[in-house]
């Protein structure tokens, strides 16, 4: 029944806060952090309640016929689902669909910094004239003075950063979500461990990343950084999406830490919501590589990785650590390689698979609810960090090495 289940739920979730509890292992548990555990538990404790009641009140009738009884009572179930969801869910989506209209109003405001960006996309590489039309719920953030690639905040995730004088973005928990545009062309992805001389050449490959291919891609939108708790939090507003990442919202600065332990149906369900995609793996490696061809975007040794990527074996374990963190790779991403991985929206097809073209999403034998995962993690060393390097989880996996990195598709005039 829907009691049962939610009272099964109720428990799991507590065990799990309690178990994150117990294995807090920089500092006890914020006074924030209980005040926030006490008031997810009681919110849980108050729905099954009033779940209990609208049951209760229904179920004075009596029947003979057994399958008559298991009808009305699943029947019973619905209706207090609905009404449930009336009134915690339809307020919080009402408030996001006004929350987007107010921000379509605002939109207006930024035609000035979108002609530029456009006359940029036209006439500079590397997007090769590009006829970059406005894109709803982006603000024109300019050219990174790094990359040299344009960037763009997503409304409605935070505020819109600023440059400093040095031309970098001013970063904290209240920031927006940044993308970076991505010039499109054919990428060759994977690798091949026969030719020293040839592209790709990676000694490690693996057989699901082999042979190289060459896959032509639309320029597309990539977060420039993995989403921290705080952006997770303002984005999953109203949606029914969680993550079990308790420990670490009892430690200073969890705001700007990854969001892991997350499944791929949640991640997908939030980023759908939002105006978002899960990145194609074809997105993903042509991103990470940022043009070049060799086993890591730095070159053959791993050890060129130290203060870019957070990956065990490349300087003090820290775990999991700020989005903002380290240095940035040739397009602008930080933490592509490590920190967490990454869902990609693609099913996980082995070997014998094609790619769309456009986005390279790729298609064949599917072996069940598996997804595609990239990139390397803070607790796994360089090797699987390596730029062709591909790896797998079930749909409903919760990892706590396993985060997102959301995708936007851009819309041209055609």
């Amino acid at each position: 029944s829907t009691l049962d289940r939610s009272s099964a739920a109720s428990d799991v979730y507590k065990r799990q806060l309690l178990r994150e509890a117990e294995h807090l292992s920089v500092a006890e548990p914020s006074d924030e952090w209980q005040a926030r555990t006490k008031e997810r538990l009681n919110g849980l404790d108050a729905q099954i309640d009033q779940l209990a009641q609208q049951v209760a009140t229904r179920r004075q009738r009596e029947f003979e016929d057994t399958d008559a009884e298991y009808l009305h009572d699943t029947i019973e179930d619905h209706v207090a689902e609905l009404e449930l969801l009336a009134q915690e869910r339809v307020p919080q989506l009402r408030t996001r669909a006004e929350t987007a209209a107010q921000l379509a109003i605002e939109s207006a405001g930024v035609a000035a910094a979108w002609g530029e960006s456009r006359a940029v996309a036209g006439r500079d590489a590397p997007y090769g004239g590009l006829d970059l039309i406005p894109q709803s719920g982006l603000v024109p953030l300019g050219l990174d003075s790094l990359s040299g690639l344009l960037e763009f905040a997503l409304q409605g995730s935070g505020v819109v950063p600023e440059r400093g004088a040095d031309g970098a973005l001013l970063l904290d928990a209240d920031s927006a979500l940044v993308f970076v545009l991505v010039p499109g062309g054919v990428a060759s992805l994977g690798a091949q461990p026969v030719d020293e001389e040839d592209t790709n050449y990676d000694p490690k490959t693996r057989e699901n990343e082999y042979p190289v291919r060459q896959v032509r891609l639309d320029p597309f939108l990539l977060c420039k950084h993995e989403v921290g708790h705080a952006q997770w939090d303002r984005l999953a507003e109203g949606l029914g999406v969680y993550h079990q990442c308790a420990s670490f919202e009892g430690k200073q600065g969890y705001e700007v830490k990854p969001v892991a332990r997350i499944t791929w149906v949640d991640a997908d369900k939030l980023c759908r919501a939002n105006g978002m995609d899960l990145p194609t793996e074809s997105q993903w490696e042509h991103a990470y590589r940022a043009g070049t061809d060799t086993p890591w975007w730095v070159g053959r040794d791993p050890n060129g990785m130290r203060g870019f990527e957070e990956l065990r074996g490349l300087g003090k374990f820290r775990g999991r650590t700020s989005i903002y963190d380290l240095r940035p790779n040739p397009f602008g991403f930080f933490h592509m390689g490590g920190n967490v991985q990454e869902w990609c929206a693609d099913p996980m097809v082995d070997t014998q698979w094609e790619a769309r073209p456009g986005d390279g999403l790729r298609t064949g034998v599917v072996d069940g609810d598996q997804r595609a995962v990239r990139g390397g993690a803070y607790s796994v060393p360089a090797i699987y960090a390596r730029s062709a390097k591909r790896d797998t989880s079930s749909a409903l996996d919760q990892k706590n090495i396993l985060g997102v990195r959301p995708a936007i598709r851009l819309r041209t005039s055609r």
